[in-house]
């Protein structure tokens, strides 16, 4: 409840006082009923019968507009719970430490909670469901306690056993639930990539679209048989132990008939009887019914408070500001990614100072790109530290320690934005640097071909006129934001991987000219290490050598085996 204050004191406030109401509507109408009836069948018109008939129709009128008012208010406010949740959970998927989406129980609990999200809405529904069902069951009781309290009581015990049943069922069906996430997870990946536009290319060349499909049916099949069961119980045993309510509802209305014969009652008194003992039995299968699913909801809930109450690693935050680079060093650094034991750098130590140009070489593998997401801080080393001027990065902000960099990744994430926004995403405005990006990236010519030029749409899946992109297209968009924001350092992943030798030559031209930037780059191109005075030959996790091409190239062997294996290929 405290999630639906949050989400809207006025939604709350207002689904409250409306399934308090309106029971005493439905009350005036079966006490109309029964006026009309008593009238009809008496000698003497006591009261009005024009009189009682508007007041029926105002009444239900009444009843429907409010209906309709708390299907509105019910909707909206569910609209809120649903924002409020999916916010909470983009929050942590976008604070939390980058060491969390390397482990497959955060994803499992991310699963669970998409899976049950509507957990929370329904069980909030069911709390305000039962709150109307207790008013209508108070209400009614108070009534039918004058016909025979023994029958009544005995009426509303046999409602106890299938709504037992049902509870110890559906904690069940939630434990089988639990256990089934990997499966689930492993189900929703792949369908989603049958409708993958960058799959949709090799599941047609290599032809293994049905063998995915298969793989799904069979996974939703063994999914579902181990439900099967605990569906066919609750099918068959729910409805035996309901007899004994309806038979004990048929005694019960059989004793009104009596009383009528009698003399005592009137066939009014029967309408609104036995409409408020089916109502009384109604609201005792709906305050178990929804007991039961706040009861199934509260252990689902267990696990969706257990992700937003979980104590995440986030970046814990330094104390010292650095407006200015003047070295980065590793001093002894060892590092191995969650979960996994062997080392990816072992006891590294290099230096890099303001202004020099360093390229970091080597097999795939070998920890280049892990480097890279240590000095920006993604992961924190196991042993030795990484110092900024002089200092642990731990003690600097990490947000000051970020504006030191310019940064273009290996993979060049492109979303379905507008091209500028791909770009600048969503930085301040500053023309000039947009312009030298687009320039110096290459991405100035792709812009030029468009209609709605830089704010043009790059996808196809929100608008018929967006554009799909190559891969050359890709990079050179991720260039182009790299140099938009326009750092003190640059740091570059492959950055020419995908470009065409003509665009690769200006690129690295213009970055053999910025004399005022310190440049690190991953290539391996090793014709564009000319622009580097410094190099680094990384393997096993330690810097090899290092040093500049003249040097490497006369004093280190393994350098010249690298170097040469590609030369060769041009001298022949």
């Amino acid at each position: 409840m405290r999630l639906s204050w949050r989400a809207s004191k006025k939604y709350t406030f207002l689904r409250f006082f409306l399934k308090v109401f309106s029971p005493v509507l439905t009350l005036a109408s079966t006490l109309i009923a029964k006026m009309i009836i008593n009238t009809i069948t008496s000698i003497k018109y006591e009261v009005n019968i024009i009189l009682i008939l508007l007041i029926q129709m105002i009444i239900k009128m009444l009843c429907d507009f409010l209906l309709y008012f708390q299907n509105y208010i019910s909707i909206v406010h569910d609209e809120c719970l649903k924002n409020k949740i999916n916010i909470d959970v983009m929050h942590i998927g976008t604070s939390v430490g980058i060491q969390y989406f390397d482990d497959p129980e955060f994803y499992n609990s991310i699963q669970r909670v998409q899976n049950d999200s509507n957990s929370i809405i329904n069980v909030i529904g069911n709390f305000f469901d039962i709150i109307n069902y207790l008013f209508s069951f108070f209400i009614s009781i108070r009534f039918v306690l004058n016909i025979n309290w023994i029958y009544l009581l005995l009426l509303l015990l046999t409602a106890i056993p299938s709504s037992i049943y049902n509870k110890v069922l559906s904690k069940k069906i939630y434990d089988l639930n639990l256990q089934q996430t990997n499966k689930e997870r492993e189900r929703a990946y792949l369908y989603s990539i049958t409708l993958d536009k960058n799959v949709s290319e090799d599941i047609r060349f290599y032809n293994f679209g049905k063998i995915i499909i298969s793989k799904y049916f069979h996974i939703s099949n063994n999914i579902f048989k181990e439900k099967k069961l605990n569906y066919k119980k609750r099918t068959a045993i729910i409805p035996l132990l309901d007899t004994l309510v309806y038979f004990n509802m048929s005694i019960l209305l059989y004793s009104i008939i009596c009383d009528i014969y009698k003399g005592t009652l009137t066939i009014g008194d029967y309408i609104l009887y036995s409409n408020l003992i089916e109502q009384l039995v109604n609201c005792v299968y709906h305050i178990s019914s929804s007991y039961i699913q706040i009861y199934d909801g509260k252990n689902k809930i267990k696990n969706i408070k257990k992700f937003f109450e979980r104590k995440y690693n986030y970046k814990v935050d330094g104390n010292i500001e650095v407006k200015k680079f003047l070295s980065l060093e590793f001093k002894n650094v060892s590092f191995k990614y969650p979960n996994c034991e062997k080392y990816i750098l072992k006891n590294m130590n290099f230096i890099i100072k303001r202004k020099e140009k360093v390229a970091l070489i080597g097999l795939n593998g070998a920890g280049k790109t892990t480097i890279i997401k240590l000095i920006l801080g993604f992961y924190d080393v196991d042993e030795g530290e990484i110092l900024i001027n002089g200092f642990n990065i731990k003690r600097i902000k990490y947000q000051s320690l970020l504006n030191l960099f310019s940064m273009c990744f290996q993979k060049n994430m492109i979303y379905g934005f507008s091209m500028k926004d791909n770009i600048q995403l969503f930085a301040k405005n500053n023309n000039v640097l947009l312009s030298n990006a687009l320039d110096k990236s290459g991405v100035d010519i792709i812009v030029s071909g468009l209609k709605d030029g830089i704010d043009t749409l790059i996808t196809k899946k929100f608008s018929s006129n967006g554009i799909e992109l190559s891969l050359g297209q890709c990079q050179k968009i991720g260039l182009a934001r790299m140099l938009f924001r326009f750092k003190e350092v640059f740091i570059m992943d492959e950055p020419t991987a995908s470009l065409d030798p003509e665009s690769e030559n200006d690129f690295f031209s213009y970055i053999d000219n910025m004399k005022d930037k310190t440049i690190i780059f991953i290539s391996h191109r090793l014709s564009n290490l000319s622009v580097a005075n410094k190099i680094f030959i990384i393997e096993d996790g330690k810097v090899l050598e290092s040093g500049t091409h003249n040097y490497l190239i006369s004093n280190s062997s393994r350098y010249k085996e690298i170097y040469m294996s590609q030369a060769e290929r041009y001298i022949k």
